[in-house]
Protein backbone atom coordinates (compact mmCIF):
# COMPACT_ATOMS: atom_id res chain seq x y z
CA UNK A 1 0.00 0.00 0.00
CA UNK A 2 1.30 3.35 -1.08
CA UNK A 3 0.64 6.55 0.72
CA UNK A 4 0.15 10.07 -1.32
CA UNK A 5 1.46 13.07 0.36
CA UNK A 6 -0.42 16.48 -0.57
CA UNK A 7 1.90 19.43 -0.65
CA UNK A 8 1.49 22.99 -0.18
CA UNK A 9 -0.80 24.53 -2.44
CA UNK A 10 1.32 25.81 -5.63
CA UNK A 11 -2.01 26.79 -7.88
CA UNK A 12 -1.21 30.69 -6.97
CA UNK A 13 2.63 30.02 -8.55
CA UNK A 14 0.44 28.28 -11.84
CA UNK A 15 -1.82 30.57 -11.86
CA UNK A 16 1.09 33.44 -12.70
CA UNK A 17 2.93 30.64 -14.94
CA UNK A 18 0.13 29.42 -17.45
CA UNK A 19 -1.36 32.28 -19.27
CA UNK A 20 -3.02 33.37 -22.45
CA UNK A 21 -1.27 32.32 -25.75
CA UNK A 22 0.02 35.78 -27.31
CA UNK A 23 -2.41 37.84 -29.26
CA UNK A 24 -5.33 35.93 -27.08
CA UNK A 25 -6.44 39.06 -25.67
CA UNK A 26 -10.30 38.26 -26.03
CA UNK A 27 -12.45 36.28 -28.53
CA UNK A 28 -11.12 35.49 -32.34
CA UNK A 29 -12.41 37.54 -34.90
CA UNK A 30 -13.07 35.58 -38.48
CA UNK A 31 -11.18 37.33 -40.87
CA UNK A 32 -13.20 37.49 -44.32
CA UNK A 33 -11.58 35.73 -46.53
CA UNK A 34 -11.00 36.66 -50.21
CA UNK A 35 -11.81 34.91 -53.15
CA UNK A 36 -8.05 33.72 -54.28
CA UNK A 37 -9.07 30.82 -56.17
CA UNK A 38 -8.36 31.21 -60.05
CA UNK A 39 -11.91 29.75 -60.60
CA UNK A 40 -11.46 29.73 -64.85
CA UNK A 41 -8.32 29.88 -67.75
CA UNK A 42 -8.29 30.84 -71.20
CA UNK A 43 -5.80 28.58 -72.41
CA UNK A 44 -4.02 29.04 -75.69
CA UNK A 45 -1.17 27.07 -77.13
CA UNK A 46 1.64 27.69 -79.58
CA UNK A 47 3.80 25.30 -81.36
CA UNK A 48 2.55 22.37 -79.27
CA UNK A 49 -0.62 19.86 -79.13
CA UNK A 50 -3.24 22.14 -78.77
CA UNK A 51 -5.47 19.24 -78.17
CA UNK A 52 -2.93 17.45 -76.07
CA UNK A 53 -2.40 20.79 -74.30
CA UNK A 54 -6.12 21.04 -73.39
CA UNK A 55 -6.19 17.74 -72.05
CA UNK A 56 -3.27 17.82 -70.00
CA UNK A 57 -4.08 21.04 -68.25
CA UNK A 58 -8.03 19.47 -67.22
CA UNK A 59 -6.18 16.08 -66.08
CA UNK A 60 -3.80 18.52 -63.42
CA UNK A 61 -6.74 21.61 -63.35
CA UNK A 62 -9.68 19.39 -62.53
CA UNK A 63 -11.17 22.05 -60.41
CA UNK A 64 -10.72 25.02 -62.74
CA UNK A 65 -12.87 25.78 -66.09
CA UNK A 66 -10.82 25.96 -69.06
CA UNK A 67 -12.58 28.57 -71.52
CA UNK A 68 -11.84 29.66 -75.15
CA UNK A 69 -13.44 33.55 -74.19
CA UNK A 70 -12.83 36.20 -71.62
CA UNK A 71 -16.58 36.14 -71.75
CA UNK A 72 -16.81 32.67 -70.28
CA UNK A 73 -14.19 32.97 -67.83
CA UNK A 74 -15.59 36.16 -66.01
CA UNK A 75 -19.02 34.39 -65.87
CA UNK A 76 -20.68 35.61 -62.15
CA UNK A 77 -17.84 38.12 -61.23
CA UNK A 78 -14.99 35.09 -60.71
CA UNK A 79 -11.17 35.67 -60.79
CA UNK A 80 -9.50 33.95 -64.32
CA UNK A 81 -6.25 34.05 -65.82
CA UNK A 82 -5.16 33.97 -69.31
CA UNK A 83 -2.94 31.37 -69.98
CA UNK A 84 -0.36 31.01 -73.08
CA UNK A 85 1.89 27.72 -73.31
CA UNK A 86 4.16 28.65 -75.88
CA UNK A 87 6.30 25.77 -77.83
CA UNK A 88 10.04 27.95 -78.86
CA UNK A 89 11.81 26.40 -82.04
CA UNK A 90 14.57 25.62 -79.84
CA UNK A 91 12.69 22.96 -77.98
CA UNK A 92 12.24 25.22 -74.95
CA UNK A 93 8.27 25.80 -73.44
CA UNK A 94 7.24 29.33 -71.83
CA UNK A 95 4.60 29.43 -69.66
CA UNK A 96 2.81 33.35 -69.39
CA UNK A 97 0.16 33.77 -67.09
CA UNK A 98 -2.17 36.85 -66.54
CA UNK A 99 -4.78 37.35 -63.93
CA UNK A 100 -7.57 39.31 -64.32
CA UNK A 101 -6.23 41.86 -61.96
CA UNK A 102 -3.62 43.00 -63.94
CA UNK A 103 -0.76 40.77 -62.31
CA UNK A 104 1.42 38.67 -64.91
CA UNK A 105 3.40 35.69 -64.35
CA UNK A 106 6.12 34.14 -66.65
CA UNK A 107 8.34 30.71 -66.31
CA UNK A 108 10.50 29.48 -68.91
CA UNK A 109 10.93 25.90 -67.97
CA UNK A 110 14.58 24.04 -67.88
CA UNK A 111 15.89 20.87 -69.27
CA UNK A 112 13.22 20.26 -72.22
CA UNK A 113 14.39 20.54 -74.99
CA UNK A 114 15.83 16.90 -75.21
CA UNK A 115 12.42 15.81 -74.31
CA UNK A 116 9.82 14.72 -76.77
CA UNK A 117 6.41 16.61 -77.40
CA UNK A 118 4.32 14.35 -75.56
CA UNK A 119 6.53 14.86 -72.16
CA UNK A 120 6.95 18.53 -73.00
CA UNK A 121 3.44 18.89 -72.73
CA UNK A 122 3.22 17.13 -69.71
CA UNK A 123 6.06 18.95 -67.71
CA UNK A 124 4.07 22.38 -68.83
CA UNK A 125 0.90 21.23 -67.56
CA UNK A 126 2.15 20.14 -64.15
CA UNK A 127 4.15 23.12 -63.30
CA UNK A 128 1.33 25.22 -64.69
CA UNK A 129 -1.03 23.76 -62.22
CA UNK A 130 1.72 24.10 -59.48
CA UNK A 131 2.25 27.89 -60.47
CA UNK A 132 -1.47 28.43 -60.38
CA UNK A 133 -1.84 26.78 -56.90
CA UNK A 134 1.51 29.20 -55.69
CA UNK A 135 -0.55 32.39 -56.61
CA UNK A 136 -4.11 31.41 -55.23
CA UNK A 137 -2.05 30.90 -52.01
CA UNK A 138 0.58 34.32 -52.71
CA UNK A 139 3.77 32.25 -52.53
CA UNK A 140 5.07 33.72 -55.37
CA UNK A 141 5.50 37.68 -56.33
CA UNK A 142 4.32 38.42 -59.74
CA UNK A 143 6.89 39.39 -62.73
CA UNK A 144 4.44 42.67 -63.28
CA UNK A 145 1.55 44.29 -62.53
CA UNK A 146 -1.26 46.58 -63.95
CA UNK A 147 -0.85 44.33 -67.11
CA UNK A 148 -3.43 44.78 -69.57
CA UNK A 149 -5.42 41.67 -70.41
CA UNK A 150 -4.68 40.24 -73.62
CA UNK A 151 -7.41 40.58 -76.57
CA UNK A 152 -9.20 37.86 -78.48
CA UNK A 153 -7.42 36.80 -81.44
CA UNK A 154 -8.27 38.40 -84.43
CA UNK A 155 -9.63 35.90 -87.35
CA UNK A 156 -7.55 36.11 -90.47
CA UNK A 157 -8.67 37.96 -93.47
CA UNK A 158 -9.01 34.83 -96.26
CA UNK A 159 -7.99 35.52 -99.74
CA UNK A 160 -9.97 33.23 -101.40
CA UNK A 161 -13.01 34.06 -103.35
CA UNK A 162 -16.35 33.42 -102.32
CA UNK A 163 -19.22 31.94 -104.63
CA UNK A 164 -22.07 32.85 -102.41
CA UNK A 165 -22.08 34.72 -99.15
CA UNK A 166 -22.65 32.58 -96.00
CA UNK A 167 -26.12 31.93 -95.18
CA UNK A 168 -27.19 34.30 -92.00
CA UNK A 169 -27.16 32.19 -88.84
CA UNK A 170 -28.94 32.94 -85.99
CA UNK A 171 -26.19 33.40 -82.72
CA UNK A 172 -26.42 30.49 -80.16
CA UNK A 173 -26.34 31.72 -76.95
CA UNK A 174 -22.90 30.27 -75.21
CA UNK A 175 -24.49 28.07 -72.45
CA UNK A 176 -23.84 29.02 -68.94
CA UNK A 177 -20.21 27.45 -67.14
CA UNK A 178 -20.76 24.89 -64.46
CA UNK A 179 -20.86 26.32 -61.13
CA UNK A 180 -17.79 25.63 -59.05
CA UNK A 181 -18.05 23.89 -55.47
CA UNK A 182 -17.43 25.91 -52.84
CA UNK A 183 -14.16 26.17 -51.66
CA UNK A 184 -13.71 24.89 -47.94
CA UNK A 185 -13.34 27.21 -44.95
CA UNK A 186 -12.82 24.60 -42.12
CA UNK A 187 -10.60 21.88 -42.10
CA UNK A 188 -9.91 18.96 -39.60
CA UNK A 189 -6.41 18.33 -38.28
CA UNK A 190 -5.31 15.30 -36.55
CA UNK A 191 -1.83 14.61 -34.89
CA UNK A 192 -0.31 11.60 -32.97
CA UNK A 193 2.89 12.90 -31.04
CA UNK A 194 5.18 11.00 -28.69
CA UNK A 195 5.80 13.10 -25.57
CA UNK A 196 8.20 13.51 -22.66
CA UNK A 197 6.54 15.35 -19.78
CA UNK A 198 9.20 16.58 -17.21
CA UNK A 199 8.76 18.26 -13.49
CA UNK A 200 9.83 21.30 -13.00
CA UNK A 201 10.57 23.30 -9.80
CA UNK A 202 9.94 22.08 -6.15
CA UNK A 203 8.33 19.67 -4.93
CA UNK A 204 10.58 16.27 -5.26
CA UNK A 205 11.41 14.75 -7.37
CA UNK A 206 11.24 16.67 -9.95
CA UNK A 207 12.98 15.51 -13.41
CA UNK A 208 11.32 12.80 -15.78
CA UNK A 209 7.76 12.66 -14.90
CA UNK A 210 6.38 10.78 -17.83
CA UNK A 211 6.90 9.37 -20.62
CA UNK A 212 4.43 8.59 -23.21
CA UNK A 213 1.91 9.96 -26.31
CA UNK A 214 -0.64 11.83 -27.08
CA UNK A 215 -3.69 12.35 -30.12
CA UNK A 216 -5.02 15.25 -30.67
CA UNK A 217 -7.26 16.85 -33.32
CA UNK A 218 -7.99 20.30 -34.06
CA UNK A 219 -11.14 22.18 -36.24
CA UNK A 220 -9.66 25.10 -37.70
CA UNK A 221 -10.72 27.84 -40.31
CA UNK A 222 -8.49 27.26 -43.92
CA UNK A 223 -5.98 29.96 -43.92
CA UNK A 224 -6.62 32.19 -47.04
CA UNK A 225 -4.01 35.16 -47.66
CA UNK A 226 -0.52 34.11 -46.43
CA UNK A 227 -0.21 35.49 -42.69
CA UNK A 228 -4.20 35.22 -42.04
CA UNK A 229 -4.81 34.28 -38.27
CA UNK A 230 -7.50 32.39 -37.50
CA UNK A 231 -9.28 30.74 -34.44
CA UNK A 232 -9.51 27.11 -33.51
CA UNK A 233 -10.82 24.69 -30.97
CA UNK A 234 -8.62 21.69 -29.85
CA UNK A 235 -9.37 18.52 -28.31
CA UNK A 236 -6.65 15.84 -27.00
CA UNK A 237 -5.42 12.95 -24.93
CA UNK A 238 -2.33 12.20 -23.74
CA UNK A 239 -1.58 8.76 -22.10
CA UNK A 240 2.34 8.47 -19.81
CA UNK A 241 3.85 5.97 -17.35
CA UNK A 242 6.93 6.53 -14.89
CA UNK A 243 8.34 3.80 -13.21
CA UNK A 244 10.11 4.01 -10.01
CA UNK A 245 11.32 0.87 -7.19
CA UNK A 246 9.00 -2.10 -8.91
CA UNK A 247 5.78 0.65 -9.05
CA UNK A 248 3.95 2.23 -12.70
CA UNK A 249 2.46 5.38 -12.32
CA UNK A 250 0.11 5.66 -14.85
CA UNK A 251 -1.82 8.87 -16.13
CA UNK A 252 -4.25 9.45 -18.78
CA UNK A 253 -5.27 13.10 -19.15
CA UNK A 254 -8.03 14.64 -21.32
CA UNK A 255 -7.26 18.07 -22.23
CA UNK A 256 -10.06 20.39 -24.54
CA UNK A 257 -9.31 24.50 -25.58
CA UNK A 258 -9.29 26.78 -28.15
CA UNK A 259 -6.69 29.42 -29.38
CA UNK A 260 -5.49 31.19 -32.67
CA UNK A 261 -3.59 29.67 -35.55
CA UNK A 262 -1.95 30.51 -39.13
CA UNK A 263 0.02 28.78 -42.33
CA UNK A 264 2.60 31.22 -44.42
CA UNK A 265 3.08 29.59 -47.33
CA UNK A 266 4.08 25.51 -46.15
CA UNK A 267 4.68 26.79 -42.69
CA UNK A 268 2.19 26.99 -40.06
CA UNK A 269 1.84 27.93 -36.41
CA UNK A 270 -0.75 27.41 -33.32
CA UNK A 271 -1.14 28.95 -29.80
CA UNK A 272 -4.12 27.53 -27.66
CA UNK A 273 -4.95 27.15 -24.08
CA UNK A 274 -6.32 23.96 -22.59
CA UNK A 275 -8.04 22.94 -19.25
CA UNK A 276 -7.10 19.86 -18.17
CA UNK A 277 -8.55 16.43 -15.90
CA UNK A 278 -6.09 13.79 -15.64
CA UNK A 279 -6.34 10.51 -13.19
CA UNK A 280 -3.99 8.87 -12.30
CA UNK A 281 -3.24 5.32 -10.82
CA UNK A 282 -0.44 2.63 -9.82
CA UNK A 283 0.38 -0.86 -10.13
CA UNK A 284 3.00 -3.32 -9.47
CA UNK A 285 3.78 -6.68 -10.96
CA UNK A 286 0.70 -6.15 -13.42
CA UNK A 287 -1.61 -5.61 -10.64
CA UNK A 288 -3.66 -2.44 -9.15
CA UNK A 289 -2.12 -0.91 -5.98
CA UNK A 290 -4.33 0.36 -3.28
CA UNK A 291 -3.38 4.32 -2.54
CA UNK A 292 -3.76 5.54 1.00
CA UNK A 293 -4.48 9.80 0.91
CA UNK A 294 -3.93 11.40 4.30
CA UNK A 295 -7.08 11.24 5.72
CA UNK A 296 -6.66 7.42 5.85
CA UNK A 297 -8.86 6.40 3.11
CA UNK A 298 -8.05 3.96 0.42
CA UNK A 299 -8.46 4.80 -3.53
CA UNK A 300 -7.70 3.58 -6.76
CA UNK A 301 -7.50 6.75 -8.33
CA UNK A 302 -6.83 10.16 -7.98
CA UNK A 303 -7.82 13.27 -10.32
CA UNK A 304 -5.71 15.97 -11.15
CA UNK A 305 -7.17 18.86 -12.63
CA UNK A 306 -5.59 22.07 -14.12
CA UNK A 307 -4.42 23.94 -18.01
CA UNK A 308 -1.42 24.15 -20.13
CA UNK A 309 -0.44 26.27 -23.02
CA UNK A 310 0.15 24.32 -26.14
CA UNK A 311 2.48 26.21 -28.48
CA UNK A 312 3.38 24.74 -31.98
CA UNK A 313 5.09 25.10 -35.18
CA UNK A 314 4.91 22.66 -38.17
CA UNK A 315 5.91 22.33 -42.20
CA UNK A 316 2.41 21.37 -43.70
CA UNK A 317 3.24 20.83 -47.66
CA UNK A 318 0.21 19.88 -49.73
CA UNK A 319 -0.43 16.47 -50.98
CA UNK A 320 -1.40 16.78 -54.71
CA UNK A 321 -3.13 19.95 -55.77
CA UNK A 322 -6.05 21.91 -55.34
CA UNK A 323 -4.85 25.08 -53.42
CA UNK A 324 -7.21 24.96 -50.06
CA UNK A 325 -8.69 21.89 -51.40
CA UNK A 326 -5.60 19.94 -50.77
CA UNK A 327 -5.09 17.22 -47.97
CA UNK A 328 -1.99 18.66 -46.21
CA UNK A 329 0.62 16.72 -43.78
CA UNK A 330 1.44 17.99 -40.86
CA UNK A 331 5.57 17.81 -39.48
CA UNK A 332 6.94 19.86 -36.21
CA UNK A 333 7.72 20.03 -32.42
CA UNK A 334 4.74 20.98 -29.87
CA UNK A 335 5.71 22.56 -25.93
CA UNK A 336 3.46 22.57 -23.65
CA UNK A 337 3.61 24.25 -20.36
CA UNK A 338 0.93 23.71 -17.81
CA UNK A 339 0.15 22.92 -13.74
CA UNK A 340 -2.05 20.68 -12.15
CA UNK A 341 -3.07 19.50 -8.77
CA UNK A 342 -5.64 17.69 -6.87
CA UNK A 343 -8.73 19.27 -6.07
CA UNK A 344 -7.55 20.07 -2.84
CA UNK A 345 -5.15 22.20 -4.33
CA UNK A 346 -1.99 20.63 -3.26
CA UNK A 347 0.76 18.25 -5.77
CA UNK A 348 0.35 14.40 -5.62
CA UNK A 349 3.76 12.62 -4.50
CA UNK A 350 3.56 8.81 -4.03
CA UNK A 351 5.70 7.53 -1.49
CA UNK A 352 6.72 4.16 0.05
CA UNK A 353 7.83 2.99 3.80
CA UNK A 354 12.10 3.02 3.41
CA UNK A 355 13.15 -0.48 4.33
CA UNK A 356 16.44 0.77 5.75
CA UNK A 357 15.61 3.21 7.77
CA UNK A 358 12.30 3.13 9.99
CA UNK A 359 9.98 5.68 9.41
CA UNK A 360 11.42 7.63 6.61
CA UNK A 361 9.88 7.49 3.34
CA UNK A 362 11.38 7.12 -0.61
CA UNK A 363 10.05 9.25 -2.86
CA UNK A 364 8.46 7.49 -5.87
CA UNK A 365 7.30 10.04 -8.48
CA UNK A 366 5.80 13.13 -7.76
CA UNK A 367 2.66 14.18 -10.43
CA UNK A 368 1.51 17.43 -11.06
CA UNK A 369 2.53 20.99 -9.89
CA UNK A 370 4.53 23.07 -12.81
CA UNK A 371 5.48 20.09 -15.99
CA UNK A 372 6.77 20.90 -19.55
CA UNK A 373 6.08 18.03 -22.12
CA UNK A 374 7.96 18.40 -25.31
CA UNK A 375 6.24 16.16 -28.08
CA UNK A 376 6.69 15.98 -32.30
CA UNK A 377 3.67 15.69 -34.30
CA UNK A 378 2.89 13.89 -37.17
CA UNK A 379 -0.69 14.36 -38.92
CA UNK A 380 -2.85 15.29 -41.95
CA UNK A 381 -5.29 18.30 -42.20
CA UNK A 382 -8.48 17.24 -44.02
CA UNK A 383 -10.65 20.13 -45.67
CA UNK A 384 -14.19 19.64 -44.63
CA UNK A 385 -17.52 20.01 -46.73
CA UNK A 386 -20.02 22.51 -46.55
CA UNK A 387 -19.58 26.63 -46.05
Amino acid sequence: MLNLVISAPLLALLSSTVGEPPGATGAAAAVPESPQTIAAIVLRADGLDAAAVTDAVSLRCPDRVLTETARQAATGGRRFAFVDVRGELNGEVVLSIVVNDGTAYARTLPGVAEQSADDRVRVAAATLANLLAAIEESRVEPDAVDVPLPTEEPVEPTTESIAEPPAAVEPVPEPPAPPLPPAPKHALWIDAAPAVVLGLGPPNPAGLAALGGQLSADVRRVAGVGGAVDALGTFALRGGARSSEGFVVGRARISAGGGLAGRVGAFDWTAALLADVEPLWIARGGSRESITLPSGEDVSTVVLLGGHIRLAAAWVPALGEGGNRAVRLRLGPTVEVGGSGLGSGGVARFQQADPDMPGETIDLVRAGSLELAVLFNVGLGIPLPGP
